[in-house]
């Protein structure tokens, strides 16, 4: 929210869909201060791969998505209604949401504009 109580318009800005997903999970393994290396090692995955899913690497299977919630103790449909409630605002406020990454959307981190969104958890 900006200064005003109104929300801030975000104007054309570009986000992706897995850069959206990728910071809702960054945001809620950061929340319970957990670090990339204890999840990574839960999910049997190397630090660094799970930093490029929370950065929006669209290679995220459902899988991995569950294993990723379970081990946030988060349930996997609040994490897609979270989702849902971040793209909508992101519509609301004059964003545009694509599918996938695009050399558009690397302009803006998606926590970034996630981070503006007052009603993610």
């Amino acid at each position: 929210m900006s200064g005003s109580g109104r929300p801030q318009d975000l104007g054309g800005v570009i986000v992706a869909e897995p850069e959206i997903l990728g910071a809702i999970l960054r945001r809620a393994r950061r929340g319970r201060r957990l670090s990339l290396t204890a999840i990574a090692a839960k999910l049997r995955l190397s630090a660094s791969r799970l930093s490029e899913l929370e950065r929006g690497d669209p290679g995220l299977t459902v899988a991995t998505l569950r294993e990723l919630a379970a081990a946030l103790d988060i349930d996997g449909r609040d994490l897609l209604a979270d989702l849902d409630r971040a793209t909508a605002e992101i519509r609301q406020r004059g964003g545009v949401v694509v599918p996938r990454a695009c050399a558009a959307s690397r302009a803006w981190r998606a926590d970034a504009v996630v981070a503006r969104l007052g009603e993610v958890a």
